[in-house]
């Protein structure tokens, strides 16, 4: 009796310690089913991620491509037109023209009876500085340029050409007759921005190193220097996605001071609010 009771435990246990296994092996088999399964979901996931960016990507490229082109058409039509002007602002003009600031006017509203304080970073040949000085014309307005007029690792436009820029410079504005009312800075913006007065200047125009970084950097050390209400243009928007990177980022981060956004002419005009 004994024995058998002893078999029977025995076999019991057997049956206990098989049910066991036979569990564990399918909870196992259940995690490794789970597991297979979030594996799928996860690599379909990042599929779906994938094309998504991908689609984004092209988007954003087909977009950018169609204002870069509308861009360029526009600068096509006024560059016979700015030449023109550049020829009546100062005659005997030498240097590059890439455009003017004739086409701003109808967008920002500031009074030209009243003296304005104005300042450009990257100034190249003079051109458009020019054109801002023959626009305003009160004695008492006071027109500032900061470049480097140099070479340097960040940034490779006009390389081995900016000695002869700068001299195309100084002869533009003396030609033009507003050489006593501009001051010139010949040095990198973020040294000389931040040094000037906070909230004193009615206009700044942003055109100096293209890269994301810097237009940025330009755009923040500009911004506390313009007077409330007063204008910030960014030139080349559409110029390359690094430059719109820059332009964008700063659009984000002080959208609470924008009064006014104005894209036109590829030109990024924002006024500052009061």
């Amino acid at each position: 009796m004994d024995e058998v009771e002893t078999e029977s435990e025995y076999n019991s246990e057997s049956e206990v310690i098989k049910y066991i296994q036979s569990e564990s092996e399918g909870e196992i088999q259940s995690e490794s089913e789970s597991e297979n399964m979030i594996d799928e979901e996860y690599n379909l996931l990042l599929e779906k991620i994938s094309n998504f960016n991908v689609l984004k990507i092209e988007e954003h490229d087909l977009e950018n491509n169609k204002h870069h082109i509308e861009w360029k058409n526009k600068i096509d039509q006024y560059q016979v037109q700015w030449y023109s002007y550049i020829e009546k602002y100062c005659p005997n003009f030498k240097g590059y023209v890439w455009r003017l600031s004739d086409s701003w006017y109808p967008i920002i509203n500031i009074n030209t009876e009243l003296p304005i304080r104005y300042l450009e970073i990257g100034t190249l040949c003079g051109a458009n500085l020019i054109s801002v000085c023959k626009h305003f014309t009160h004695p008492d307005s006071r027109f500032e340029c900061v470049d480097p007029w140099e070479d340097h690792d960040d940034y490779n436009e006009y390389k081995y050409l900016q000695s002869s820029n700068f001299e195309n410079f100084l002869y533009n504005i003396k030609e033009s007759k507003e050489e006593n009312r501009i001051i010139y800075y010949k040095n990198y913006s973020h040294s000389v921005v931040p040094k000037l007065d906070d909230e004193s200047y009615d206009l700044i125009y942003v055109d100096g190193n293209h890269e994301s970084f810097a237009v940025l950097e330009d755009g923040v050390n500009s911004f506390r220097k313009l007077k409330p209400g007063g204008w910030l243009i960014f030139d080349d928007y559409y110029f390359s996605d690094s430059t719109k990177l820059g332009i964008d980022s700063f659009l984000y981060c002080y959208s609470f001071k924008i009064m006014n956004k104005i894209i036109e002419y590829g030109q990024c005009f924002i006024q500052k609010s009061f």
